[in-house]
């Protein structure tokens, strides 16, 4: 609960609730509401303020700048709000006392497709809790950093997972600061995704219901939006690698640039499982990071054009094509899976408004170059 008036908010509020005082006189603990009091996405104790925004809020060079503005200009500091602080009713247990472990020294909490907080000492990350969802997992990459399940418990019916924390900072922010380490980050990338698709690969042949689940379903749940040939055309090339190896590999799934974390010393971490799959098609997580970090590269300014820039990039067609002769992949396999990934991630941003939907311009320039 956002509220003014702290008095009137603490009478209705729940036993156990939070309520958050923005401007308040009254005593409370300190709480960071990033990046703005409507929609935030991000609540952060006193101690843990530093690192949400290093880690979270400004991640993109354009917030940076922004940040950078306010702090030279007092008359903008000014301009913001002076206090927040979060109360609670009389007799509430300590706050997210409820976590296995009990209430952490500082915290960040975040709000995206699942609850999510981020557990911190002294200033660094140790762990996050996550809550609701799957906490399956898939072998890991060889040489990265993943995180790992610590420690489940059920709180009011929901699955609490606890995972390890991983430093970092995230590849999207290093790019867009020095585009120039664009090929040095995919270099560092392909490797562990080329051997972790031979070492999880398993016989499989493409067959109909399979093709029908990654290609076809998805193209024609966008078929009102595509050349009306297009479908028919994938059709063509379904039928055509019917019977052939499209071996099963682990696949993260959402291997952007904000889940790869760049260590210090060369390391290299991923995050953000819950899509990950044991039974994915290859290709696809070297497919969307490429594209992805060229966009990191840009600054996101046109995801779609970053796309055209990544295809006609030689090392990326050096390293899809050793990926692909890697599994014995067959090319009119190694195209399918290719129209395949970004047939998927269009399917799943459909219902968005279209000016936000750059998956569905790259399979609308697939469609037209096919």
């Amino acid at each position: 609960m956002v509220a003014h008036e702290g008095d009137e908010a603490l009478a209705r509020a729940a036993p156990d609730a939070v309520v958050c005082l923005l401007g308040g006189r009254r005593r409370g603990a300190p709480l960071l509401h990033l990046p703005d009091v409507s929609t935030s996405r991000h609540l952060a104790s006193a101690g843990a303020a530093g690192w949400a925004l290093d880690h979270l809020v400004l991640q993109t060079p354009a917030r940076r700048a922004v940040a950078a503005a306010v702090a030279r200009a007092p008359v903008l500091a000014r301009a913001l709000p002076r206090r927040s602080t979060i109360v609670r009713p009389p007799g509430a247990r300590p706050l997210l006392a409820w976590l296995p472990g009990g209430p952490p020294q500082d915290f960040v909490l975040t709000r995206g497709r699942r609850f999510a907080i981020r557990l911190l000492e002294r200033g660094r990350l140790v762990a996050v809790a996550k809550l609701g969802g799957s906490t399956s997992r898939v072998a890991a990459p060889p040489g990265v950093e993943v995180p790992q399940l610590l420690e489940t418990s059920v709180h009011d019916g929901l699955a609490v997972a606890v995972e390890s924390g991983i430093e970092g900072r995230a590849a999207a922010l290093v790019l867009g600061e020095r585009p120039r380490l664009l090929g040095e980050v995919l270099d560092r990338l392909a490797g562990p995704l080329e051997r972790w698709s031979r070492e999880t690969a398993s016989d499989r042949r493409a067959d109909a219901a399979l093709l029908e689940r990654e290609v076809l379903a998805p193209a024609r749940a966008l078929a009102a939006e595509l050349p009306e040939e297009y479908p028919a055309w994938l059709e063509g090339r379904c039928s055509e690698v019917e019977g052939m190896a499209l071996p099963a590999v682990a696949a993260h799934n959402d291997l952007t640039m904000a889940n790869v974390l760049l260590g210090r010393r060369g390391g290299i971490g991923i995050v953000d499982w819950d899509t990950a799959r044991a039974d994915g098609l290859p290709l696809v997580d070297f497919l969307y990071a490429s594209v992805d970090a060229h966009a990191a590269a840009d600054r996101y300014r046109d995801p779609a054009e970053s796309f055209a820039a990544c295809i006609a990039s030689p090392e990326v067609e050096a390293h899809r094509a050793r990926l692909a002769a890697a599994l014995g992949l067959e090319p009119a396999v190694a195209e399918l899976c290719f129209h395949a990934c970004w047939l998927g991630h269009a399917a799943n941003e459909a219902g968005r408004p279209e000016g936000t939907r750059p998956f569905l311009r790259i399979v609308r320039r697939l469609a037209a170059g096919r």
